[in-house]
């Protein structure tokens, strides 16, 4: 790797494991406008990293993440020309990842291409416009389409416009899976190409002639989902916020986090998490959780230690901080939408919540007044399980359990789940009326993979009050 030219830079601080070098990576980010070359040799070091992290000579080493890290920062404040040479680089190296079927790492340089924004559509389309092609990254390039809604130039627009319409034109006769239909109607939404209550006109552009009625049928479900799940979606997550959910998830790798191991390594790694679920406990022992009524007693842990670990991981607040917009984000949002849990857990958490904010201001942790914080969040009791058991309301991931639990389906049963989320996928696009000989073909394969992600160490939607991947998700 050519970093001559860059030897003042702290490079070596870069294979830290103890903790994330932000200070650090401060100094390459404000060189960048300076010396824009400097991505090529931060590429070259992620690169590097593709190639050694992992292996039976592997070591513990993070400093190909934290270089992308800084090119998916910084990228803004290079040159026009150079912004175009290191989004095609990125985007080949999704494809790379792709080819390699490593899926930390299609992750991790999807969320950097992501963080380009809509600087990153000319190379994705070019690489589309190709030829689609699942296996070479085709999802991923057909999913980052949706930076297309942020740009401000009207034939890059059009261009995503063009090209997801066909693949939705093509869904009709190539029956493509039901993830790739999502991505593309997704993207068509969101530029306001289709409207979901009337896609009428979108309809007309898809041919001359009238679309038969099992054709119609067969996108309004794709719309619908692809709604749904749109509505869900945060595209605009910040880099220092995936530095730290990748950190987390090489850590886990490195270290084998396995079914026998209940360490909670990703609990060492973030010192609020640990120190959250300290505090949890200690409010779950302490007289203050005795006095609450035995329904509430039956949920103290999960409810403080989610809570914590929710305004963390979510808002950015530690708990000396939590105050009352970010109470009502997780309480009349957050948890809502992400926690499947029994009726029984929302009706007692203001109950444990008001108790846990005196707590926390006895033991001299909160900085604000617990009184009319608690208060508040008693007033919310209505709203809070009213939310909590509207469907309108759920997650992609919670609204796949609670139907599937719905549908007396275990979903600690990995078989039997997979089972359940390939025949939804099959009857979320299939024709309404059945096809008769002549019009037969074949039927889509579902990708079992294809239903909503649910975050490795968020509770598990099943409502065990464990981290999912301790308990659904332990034998993915």
């Amino acid at each position: 790797m050519n970093r001559e030219r860059f030897n003042d830079l702290p490079w070596d601080e870069l294979i830290r494991v103890d903790e994330i070098p932000w200070e650090e990576m401060n100094d390459f980010y404000d060189r960048l406008p300076d010396d824009p070359d400097l991505w090529k040799p931060l590429l070259e070091t992620y690169r590097h990293f593709r190639d050694t992290y992992f292996g039976e000579d592997a070591k513990e080493n993070y400093d190909g993440l934290y270089a992308l890290a800084i090119l998916a920062k910084g990228f803004h404040r290079l040159p026009p020309e150079t912004q175009k040479e290191a989004a095609e680089a990125l985007v080949e190296e999704l494809v790379k990842a792709d080819e390699l079927e490593d899926d930390f790492l299609l992750d991790l340089v999807h969320a950097a291409c992501g963080s380009l924004g809509p600087a990153v559509l000319p190379a994705v389309m070019t690489r589309l416009e190709k030829g689609f092609d699942p296996d070479r990254a085709g999802m991923d390039l057909l999913a980052l389409t949706e930076q297309a809604a942020k740009s401000q130039d009207p034939f890059l627009r059009r261009r995503v416009e063009d090209y997801c319409t066909r693949i939705a034109r093509d869904t009709l006769v190539d029956r493509y899976d039901p993830e790739t239909t999502t991505d593309a109607l997704g993207t068509l939404i969101r530029l306001g190409a289709i409207d979901p209550q009337d896609p009428a006109l979108f309809f007309e552009r898809l041919g001359s002639e009238p679309l038969p009625e099992k054709d119609r049928d067969v996108l309004k479900n794709g719309i619908g989902f692809a709604e749904d799940i749109i509505s869900e979606q945060n595209t605009d997550v910040p880099v220092d916020q995936w530095v730290k959910e990748f950190r987390q998830e090489f850590y886990d790798l490195y270290h084998d986090t396995s079914e026998e191991d209940e360490t909670d390594y990703d609990d060492e790694v973030d010192p609020q998490l640990d120190r959250a679920n300290q505090l949890a406990n200690e409010f779950e022992e302490s007289p203050a959780a005795g006095q609450l009524s035995p329904e509430a007693r039956e949920h103290v842990g999960f409810a403080a230690g989610v809570l914590l670990e929710y305004a963390w991981n979510h808002i950015g607040i530690p708990a000396e901080d939590l105050d009352r917009p970010a109470l009502e984000e997780l309480l009349l949002d957050i948890f809502p939408r992400k926690i499947s849990a029994e009726p029984e857990f929302f009706r007692c958490l203001p109950e444990i919540v008001a108790a846990f904010l005196h707590w926390l201001k006895e033991k001299g942790i909160l900085k604000k007044d617990p009184e009319p914080l608690a208060a508040a969040v008693i007033r919310w009791r209505d709203r809070i399980f009213t939310a909590s058991q509207n469907p309108a309301n759920w997650g992609p991931a919670k609204g796949l359990f609670m139907d599937a639990q719905d549908q007396g389906v275990d979903v600690s049963n990995q078989e039997e789940f997979d089972r359940y989320i390939a025949e939804r996928n099959l009857q979320l696009l299939a024709p309404q009326t059945p096809y008769n000989d002549e019009e037969f073909l074949e039927p889509v394969q579902p990708i079992v993979n294809a239903g909503p992600k649910i975050g490795r160490n968020e509770p598990c939607p099943c409502g065990s009050g464990k981290k999912y991947k301790k308990c659904c998700g332990k034998n993915l």
